[in-house]
């Protein structure tokens, strides 16, 4: 949990310093609506890196900014992962996780470049596949809820669309996972 405060300081402090000595013409987005697509990687973390390697998938996002600083968003993702090498010869492992969430992001600055903070939790549909050679296959499919916090940093580029760039912290109880995704949101 250090580690990724230390990481997300080292996303925010810059941006806010150089938003302190200089001078933006900020414009405001075309639109309270917007929709997004991030693609990224998808790092383990507690006891399921002990048996997971890095994971790739992103995520589609709708928000409706009900406020300039404030939105509120919905969220449809995708991450998959597979074994680690050090598993034993011919064993399989593979996890999907299918998350739908809700949140929200308050942007922190109002300038081209703005970081933000929010916070999602929803549902995870995780499907495990275990293969034990000449034994086993197995599949087995939860739902599990989850709950995000996320810190970002967007840079508009008017007139209606967003950069993206986030790191999210999933935590689903045995499966939990840090996210690292960029992507562009476009006003509608």
């Amino acid at each position: 949990m250090k580690n990724l405060l230390f990481l997300l300081m080292l996303i925010i402090l810059p941006v806010c310093h150089l938003n302190a000595q200089q001078t933006y013409s900020y414009q405001e987005p075309s639109s309270n609506v917007g929709v997004a697509l991030q693609a990224g990687l998808a790092l383990p973390m507690g006891n399921f890196s002990d048996v997971a390697k890095l994971g790739f998938g992103g995520e589609g996002t709708f928000e409706y900014r009900v406020t300039p600083q404030l939105g509120l968003n919905v969220s449809l993702g995708y991450y998959s992962w597979g074994a680690k090498n050090d598993l034993a010869p011919g064993f399989d492992f593979k996890v999907a996780d299918l998350p739908l969430m809700i949140g929200a992001k308050y942007l922190l600055l109002e300038t081209d470049f703005h970081p933000y903070v929010g916070a999602a939790l929803g549902m995870h549909f995780v499907n495990t596949k275990v293969t034990v050679p000449n034994i086993a296959e197995t599949s087995n499919n939860d739902t599990k809820f989850g709950f995000a916090p996320m810190a970002g940093l967007r840079w508009h580029m008017p007139p209606n669309v967003d950069l993206d760039l986030n790191v999210k912290y999933n935590i689903i109880s045995d499966t939990n996972y840090l996210t690292i995704i960029a992507g562009a949101q476009v006003a509608l």
